[in-house]
């Protein structure tokens, strides 16, 4: 007898948790089954861990990823049946009738008689033997569920990276909004003091067309801050898979907390730990049982049936049985089995391929988010220095102005090069929050706070 393989006794004791756990992440992402998905109303105060939490609920590629995780597992289960027998019912009704030949003289032909006919069958068949086909077909399903699965892994970890990207994106605009909006009011202030100077005969005419200029120049990077503000917000709505919506504000966790990764270990993790290199294994799993199943074809089927029935013109009926078995070989195909099994094996090198490649890959991604990392982290203690030598070298400029030793240029100098300075430090912060997110993201590992 055909029995189960080893692959479909390990599916049978873990389908309970399978379909257990796939249920309860598609009540999670997707609770309104066959519906369109209703979006929750945002709180006032969004922080990076709710803003997660929306879009592993709302974003689209997560629940098409999980709709093709269910087809896989239903995969399986029509594999699966092949252990199974096969149980059909048929049932008949024919009317027949005789008619004799043309009569000329009666100008028409006419009906000798017609009867009526009744039957109803009940057939089983059971695959005796396939040597392997149908395990190897259970092993291959079995194989491209476990694949998709990791791929939803995969869909899972580029959705927190996103999200996560695009909310330090969000963070730091609203902080050069800031920036730019407080260097708008110093230049108004200094216009001002400008014309008054002027005015009294102190300063020369010359301070207060810069001071004018200056402040265009002000207002015109507020206005692109402001847009690259929405911008971002628009992003971060839609890494959270939900519309454009304005109402919400963040909780600011822009800030700066070294991290110390060692590289090697880093390696290791995202050997270990990244959904895509699995899925590529389970591929390649999938690919060499298709090349035992490609194989089996050079081998004979050996099918049982059994038949009961009831059949005949007048009831009561005439009951009939039957059993036998089927042997079934292809002596000659054409040589479609031979180029098969060619076929199969070129997939396996060409997943293999794959797979080397997205290792070498891998690798070059984690070697680059850490070197990246060591930059940004270099960039934010020198940021914080720069900044604080713009703002002293700020406040001796405005004394200077405000004792006559000094002109408005010095000031506006030093105005543009605290604004410069703040600019490149917020933009440091966001390229080691970004950093940080790209080595764990690479290294397959969860997030740090």
């Amino acid at each position: 007898m055909n029995g189960l393989p080893k692959s479909a006794g390990k599916f049978a004791g873990g389908a309970g948790l399978i379909t257990g756990g796939l249920l309860l992440l598609f009540l999670a992402v997707c609770p309104s089954y066959g519906q369109e998905v209703q979006v929750p109303a945002l709180p006032k105060v969004v922080s990076i861990e709710k803003a997660v939490e929306i879009a592993l609920q709302q974003h689209p590629n997560l629940r098409a990823s999980l709709f093709t995780v269910e087809a896989n597992q239903a995969r399986v289960g029509q594999a699966l049946s092949g252990f199974f027998p096969q149980l059909g019912v048929s049932g008949q009704y024919t009317r027949s009738g005789t008619e004799l030949p043309f009569d000329r003289r009666s100008q028409g032909s006419t009906t000798a008689g017609s009867s009526n006919s009744y039957g109803l069958n009940l057939n089983l068949n059971q695959t005796l033997i396939d040597f392997g086909r149908t395990s190897e077909r259970t092993d291959v399903a079995r194989d491209n569920l476990r694949a998709s699965q990791e791929d939803l892994n995969s869909v899972r970890d580029q959705i927190i990276f996103n999200v996560r990207q695009s909310y330090y994106q969000l963070l730091a605009s609203k902080r050069l909004v800031a920036v730019n909006e407080e260097t708008v009011a110093q230049f108004e202030k200094r216009l001002e003091e400008a014309r008054s100077f002027y005015e009294v005969g102190v300063r020369p005419r010359f301070d207060v067309t810069s001071a004018e200029v200056n402040l265009s120049n002000a207002r015109l990077n507020l206005i692109r801050v402001r847009n690259n503000l929405e911008l971002a917000r628009v992003t971060l709505n839609n890494a959270m898979g939900i519309p454009n919506d304005t109402s919400y504000d963040l909780v600011d966790n822009l800030g700066f907390s070294p991290v110390a990764y060692q590289l090697p270990d880093i390696l290791l993790q995202a050997e270990q730990n990244r959904p895509e290199l699995k899925s590529l294994k389970a591929k390649r799993q999938s690919a060499e049982d298709s090349l035992k199943l490609s194989r089996t074809n050079f081998f004979p089927t050996l099918t049982g049936n059994a038949g009961y029935g009831v059949s005949g013109k007048e009831f009561p009926l005439n009951r009939t049985w039957n059993f036998g078995a089927v042997l079934s070989f292809d002596l000659f195909s054409g040589f479609e089995t031979r180029e098969q099994v060619a076929e199969a094996r070129a997939n396996v090198e060409n997943v293999k391929s794959q797979e080397e490649n997205l290792r070498l890959g891998i690798r070059r991604e984690v070697q680059q988010a850490f070197l990246n990392l060591q930059e940004a982290q270099e960039r934010v203690r020198v940021g914080e220095l720069v900044v604080r030598q713009a703002q002293e070298n700020l406040e001796l400029a405005r004394g200077r102005y405000q004792a006559g030793v000094g002109t408005l240029l010095e000031e506006t100098d030093a105005r543009v090069s605290l604004t410069n300075a703040q600019t490149t430090y917020v933009q440091a912060l966001y390229d080691f929050r970004t950093a940080q997110a790209s080595l764990e993201k690479a290294a397959g590992v969860a997030p740090a706070p």
